[in-house]
This record gives structure tokens, C-alpha cells and sequence, in this order.
């Protein structure tokens, strides 16, 4: 019984040792992606030279529930160019970090605070809803569709890349999908908006 206990535990390490691998090459090219976003001006200096460059809604779909008979779909989209001159294709998105489960992007976790005395109001919520800009330097497999948005040319392109990689990257780190709007007779506030 010993060794069949201690079989189980070798396969139970060699299989978290393989899963955490795993996780860290997923890391990797998420890091890969994300550092993309700040050496565009680098990557996709051909592309400022171009007089058409043609802008794309591209999506796929993340996940299906079925709620009362009626289908609940949720996407994932970016935002996707071609360098009609060369070819070339890229793709701006803004993914969450943790992908293990869609409801991270929504509710927080109650975690116990100091005391472990969670039954008297001592917890904290904690929110696992990171979220990074990434850049695709071709468009990705798993997009099943791509609706034209317009056509810019290059310099238009260079402003949007530089835009992103110096004002929305650096800022915006949460995926809030959520929007609460509170109507009132002088005025609306988003969620987002201080009060």
C-alpha cells in the first residue's frame, strides 16, 4: 500500500510539475504579446509608410451557456489590420491575464481576512479581472469572423499604435466588462467616473 500511496504522489508532482510548465510557456507568450504592444513603432514600421491599411472587428467565441432555453454567448474581439501594400496582417486585443474561468471578469472572490473570522465581516474581496494590451503580428487561428470597419492610411496607423502603446496599455489593467449607468435627472454617471 505504500508504494501504490507513494506511486500516486509521484504522478500527482510530475503532473503539477507539467501543468505549472505548461502555464508558464501560456505566460510567456502572453508577456511576448504584451511587450509587442510597446515596440510597435519597431515591429510595424513598414506599415507607416502604406496609403491603405484596412481595419477589421474580428471575434470568437469564448464560452455558451444555455439559461432558460435561450443561448448566452460570450466573445472575445480585436482589433485587426491589413497593410494592403505588403500583405502584412496584425491584430490588437485586450485579454485577461487569468483565463481559467469567465466569472473572474465578474464577481470577486471572498477571501478571510487576519482573524478567519469571515462569519463577523472579516473578509476582503479580491478581484481576479487583470487584463493586458496585446499585439498579433499576423491575425490568430481562433478568430472565426472579421467584419470590415474602414480604411486608414499609414500615418493614421502610427498614431493609433503609439496612442496605445503610450496612453490605453499603460493604464488599463482590469477587464471591467460591466458598465453601470446611474440616471439622473442633472446627470449620468458611468461606473468608471468618480463620484
Amino acid at each position: 500500500h505504500i508504494m501504490h500511496g507513494l506511486s500516486w504522489t509521484l504522478f500527482a508532482c510530475l503532473l503539477l510539475q507539467d501543468m505549472s510548465a505548461e502555464r508558464s510557456e501560456e505566460e510567456e507568450e502572453m508577456m511576448r504579446k504584451e511587450n509587442q504592444v510597446y515596440r510597435a513603432s519597431e515591429l510595424l514600421a513598414d506599415w507607416f509608410e502604406s496609403e491603405h491599411i484596412e481595419v477589421y472587428y474580428g471575434e470568437f467565441l469564448l464560452a455558451q451557456w444555455i439559461l432558460e432555453k435561450s443561448p448566452w454567448n460570450a466573445y472575445h474581439s480585436g482589433l485587426a489590420f491589413v497593410d494592403n501594400r505588403t500583405g502584412n496582417k496584425c491584430l490588437y486585443d485586450y485579454a485577461p491575464v487569468d483565463v481559467s474561468s469567465v466569472m473572474n471578469m465578474f464577481m470577486p472572490q471572498m477571501q478571510a481576512g487576519p482573524s478567519n473570522m469571515m462569519f463577523l465581516g472579516d473578509y476582503e474581496f479580491v478581484w481576479k479581472d487583470g487584463a493586458r494590451t496585446q499585439l498579433e503580428l499576423q491575425w490568430p487561428g481562433n478568430y472565426e469572423k472579421f467584419e470590415m470597419l474602414g480604411v486608414l492610411n499609414g500615418s493614421v496607423f502610427k498614431a493609433y499604435t503609439e496612442w496605445v502603446a503610450r496612453e490605453f496599455a499603460p493604464r488599463h489593467h482590469s477587464f471591467q466588462p460591466l458598465e453601470v449607468a446611474v440616471v439622473d435627472e442633472s446627470k449620468i454617471k458611468a461606473s468608471n467616473d468618480r463620484w
